[in-house]
């Protein structure tokens, strides 16, 4: 087994009912949105009409700003290099005659300054050090619902200007749903994909590393260390693994357990996990937990 340590970030306790629907800045600063998003979901789209608070954690500084009469429930968020803010649905509805606006970029004061479609079935969204917008999308916007006969997110990725126009569409093998991405630059795209488990790396829309990864392995968040290995968290088993490539495919080599600087272990059943970059972040009921991983970072532990 091997051991991460990681410090005390923040204070600030992310309240449970809102601790899996945060999102990890470039900069590592944490947005979560206060308002609970159950009561909205059956409402009518097209008439749909919202405030919410948007509330950004860096360290003990807590700041918040309004959105008002927000058109959609924003479930994907994103900062752009200015401070902005994209705000997005993960669902995105079509008629004959109306096509769902779905994102939204924001000022810190609550302005409006842009709206347009992202499309349908938004697993995972992103944006890269040059505003260039990474949407990953699940199976039916992959294959079309909600009136999607021919999806934006077909390809399973989309990459966007950051005025919300397509600017690529990587052409990936098997590809049936996103799992997830890692984006902190253009030349430090990760992603990880079904139909086969496959994990592909981007550079600048070029695909510079394309590998299998071993198929009972099921996860969204990652970091990959370097070219040969990659921390993963396993959500439905509630557990991290290291991984390691050998002949095109990255295979388990070992758990890792979490700790705080005390040596104490971090409790994470309950916690909310968020990787970007090499920053792992752990929230929980004590408070938001960081650690910088690196392969020296990664300890194995004495029995």
């Amino acid at each position: 087994m091997k051991t991460i340590v990681l410090s005390k970030w923040s204070d600030v306790v992310v309240p449970a009912e809102k601790v899996y629907n945060t999102t990890l800045t470039r900069d590592q600063k944490i947005i979560i949105v206060d308002e609970d998003f159950t009561p909205f979901v059956n409402l009518d789209e097209r008439t749909f009409s919202q405030d919410f608070t948007v509330r950004i954690i860096d360290r003990n500084a807590v700041s918040t700003f309004a959105v008002k009469d927000l058109p959609f429930i924003p479930n994907k968020i994103d900062t752009y290099t200015d401070g902005t803010i994209l705000l997005a649905s993960c669902r995105c509805r079509r008629t004959e005659d109306w096509i769902q606006q779905n994102a939204r970029r924001y000022t810190m004061d609550g302005e409006c300054l842009d709206e347009f479609v992202l499309g349908d079935g938004i697993s995972d969204l992103a944006i890269d050090d040059e505003n260039t917008i990474w949407v990953g999308y699940f199976d039916e916007g992959v294959y079309g619902n909600l009136g999607w006969e021919e999806p934006i997110g077909y390809s399973g990725i989309a990459v966007f200007s950051e005025k919300g126009e397509v600017v690529f569409r990587p052409e990936l093998p098997m590809m049936f749903e996103l799992q997830g991405f890692n984006v902190q630059s253009a030349d430090q795209v990760f992603a990880h994909y079904t139909l086969m488990s496959s994990f592909v790396y981007f550079d600048h829309f070029e695909e510079v590393q394309h590998d299998e990864i071993e198929e009972k392995i099921s996860f969204s968040q990652f970091i990959l260390i370097d070219a040969d290995t990659m921390l993963v968290y396993c959500s439905q088993r509630l557990n991290f693994l290291i991984l390691k490539r050998s002949n095109g495919e990255f295979r388990l080599e070992n758990t890792v357990m979490l700790k705080d600087e005390h040596g104490k272990e971090l409790e994470h059943k309950n916690a909310s996990i968020r990787m970007r970059g090499n920053h792992l972040f752990l929230m929980n009921s004590k408070g938001i937990y960081h650690a910088e991983v690196s392969l020296d970072s990664v300890i194995e532990v004495e029995e």
